[in-house]
């Protein structure tokens, strides 16, 4: 009979396993082979067990009315797991007596850094690796005068040692270490002179933004920079900046030196979690 249950990879990956027509055991080993150390059966049979996404957009910041067919407020979309599951898509966002569950989306890297700044071509993602296998975990923009700005999620960065694959940004490091532009959100009213230096910007969120061009000065790069909403801004290093993005099937996390203190000639960013290919699910890309 169709089954479902929830569990947990470590260190911090929650898995839904959901089957048409299995056993008990099998949702079980289902779990072992999705690296599960914690898991529990949920409910059984059709029109008890589905799992659906929604998207319910508010209306100057609060919930539309209800829509006159019973499901959910007006505006709703709805995107079902996968078309084998027999269960009303709508029953959670209009009333529903069953117990069920419930998670809320987290606001992602091109959320939190939102669009790129003007002059800057649309935020790409193509050829960097991808967390929980939808989420980029670097996005690149570049302009036609050369600027090249990388963004990282640092969410997803663990303190383990182990590198297995990572998005790479390289340049020579700055001798002394990196040399202040901004701090708590205000430039400095003097920035050092030099071209083709790479400056790494911080959110508040803690997202790595890094810019570097050939041969554009610190006012051009700070200019980029700006609509960006940064805490802290410093140039960590000089020449061309070198972003590369190594894909894989599955990852085992990896580590990053701690920021401001390090010096290497290679900055390596990678994913805490267990990347899942992308054909292991029905969502809508």
């Amino acid at each position: 009979t169709p089954r479902s249950g929830v569990c947990v990879a470590p260190p911090s990956t929650l898995v839904y396993v959901w089957g048409k027509s299995t056993s008990a055991s099998d949702i079980g080993r289902g779990m072992l082979l999705a690296g599960c150390e914690y898991g529990m059966h949920l409910d059984m049979n059709p029109y008890h067990t589905g799992m659906a996404m929604y998207d319910v957009p508010l209306v100057d910041g609060e919930l539309p009315p209800e829509d006159t067919k019973g499901q959910g407020p007006v505006g709703t979309q709805v995107d079902i797991a996968s078309h084998l599951m027999a269960f009303d898509e709508h029953r959670y966002v209009a009333r529903e007596v069953k117990d069920f569950f419930y998670l809320l989306r987290r606001r992602l890297l091109p959320d939190r850094v939102g669009p790129p700044p003007p002059g800057m071509s649309p935020w790409s993602s193509k050829g960097m690796p991808l967390a929980h296998g939808l989420a980029p975990l670097a996005m690149v923009s570049r302009s036609d005068d050369g600027v090249t700005l990388l963004a990282v999620d640092r969410q997803m960065v663990p303190g383990e040692e182990e590198v297995v694959g990572a998005v790479r940004a390289a340049y020579r490091p700055a001798v002394g270490g990196p040399v202040a532009l901004l701090r708590q959100g205000a430039w400095v009213k003097e920035p050092p002179r030099g071209t083709g230096q790479v400056v790494r910007g911080v959110t508040k969120e803690g997202d790595h933004i890094l810019v570097a061009c050939d041969g554009c000065g610190l006012n051009r790069l700070m200019e980029v920079l700006g609509p960006v909403p940064l805490v802290r801004a410093d140039v960590v290093g000089s020449g061309r900046l070198a972003v590369e993005g190594r894909d894989a099937t599955r990852w085992q996390s990896v580590a990053q030196a701690p920021y401001p203190d390090e010096h290497p000639q290679w900055l390596t960013f990678v994913p805490s979690a267990v990347v899942a290919p992308l054909d292991t699910t029905d969502f809508t890309p």
